[in-house]
This record gives C-alpha cells, structure tokens and sequence, in this order.
C-alpha cells in the first residue's frame, strides 16, 4: 500500500511568501503527519518537496493496511489546515508490489519504485482539496463508502478506474 499526500497550492503559496515561512508551515505539517503515520501503523518513506509518501505493511507487518492508511489519509486531511496554518492537502493510494531499498552510492536515500509506486503518485493529482482518491484495487480490498470518478487516463499506465473515498465501514 503507497500513499502519497501532497499540499494544495503550494507553489502559490512560496511565490507569495518569503521561503522561511514556507518551511516553517511544511515542518509542522510533515511533523504531525509523522504522528499520525506512527499511530496508523504507517511508514513515512520520505518527503518529496512538499509531498509525503507513506507505506502501510512494507516495513513492519500490519493486519489491515488498507484500512490503516484510510483511517491515516483521513486523519491527514482533517489535520492539515490546523498543522499548517490552513492549508488542505490531496491524498492517492493504490495498492500493488513495489521494489524497496538503497541505490547510488552518496547520500543514500531509502527509495520505493514501480508501477504500484507511478499510480499512487499519479492518483493524488486526480484528488481535489481535502480528497483522497484511490484506485479500484485499494476499494476493492477495503469496505469504505466511494463515490466513482470514472475511468481516467493515467500516464504511462492508461485507463485506470478511480474513486473518492468516504467514510470507513
């Protein structure tokens, strides 16, 4: 399971703002995303500009990562506007095999890759504010309430039927 949350207007909000105030507002959003992360048995993987990208069930074993990162991206987005000074973040999960690990040989940087990976990615630009978008295999695995978005044309990996996720069942 990959997550990916990302903030809603930040390039707008840097091109109107001095830096520091930018990194002040992302520390403390990316600090409590790593509590909630903690809490929802999540692994943050690392951020990504002013992404973050979190794994439920790849480095330590959980029951139910589908509805550990639901419950997770759920809380994210209710937290945001108070971690960060009112702003809202888009949240894509999907749900597939990934490869893990270490490559190069400065700077190592922990690292997932693969198709799994490119679709999470790719599902979170589809979110609108406040939303969490996920793919049909993360539904069908998780007893949610989901409201379709149809199929959309994803890059690289063509047609892909997507939903807005609602409450957990």
């Amino acid at each position: 399971m990959v997550l990916f949350a990302d903030v809603v207007d930040f390039t707008a909000f840097c091109d109107e703002n001095p830096p520091e105030a930018a990194v002040s507002r992302l520390q403390g959003l990316i600090n409590g995303f790593e509590e909630i992360a903690l809490s929802e048995g999540l692994e943050k993987i690392k951020t990504i500009g002013d992404a973050i990208m979190a794994t439920a069930n790849l480095l330590q074993p959980t029951d139910q990562p589908l509805v550990s990162a639901a419950r997770g991206a759920r809380r994210m987005v209710e937290a945001a506007p108070h971690l960060a000074q009112g702003w809202q973040v888009r949240i894509g999960m999907h749900v597939g095999p990934v490869v893990a690990g270490v490559i190069g040989q400065q700077q190592h940087l922990f690292a997932l890759w693969g198709g799994t990976v490119n679709i999470a990615a790719r599902i979170t630009d589809l979110a609108g504010p406040s939303n969490v978008c996920i793919s049909a295999a993360v539904r069908q695995g998780l007893r949610a309430q989901t409201t379709p978005l149809g199929n959309v044309a994803v890059k690289g990996k063509g047609q892909l039927e997507v939903f807005s996720l609602g409450g957990l069942r």
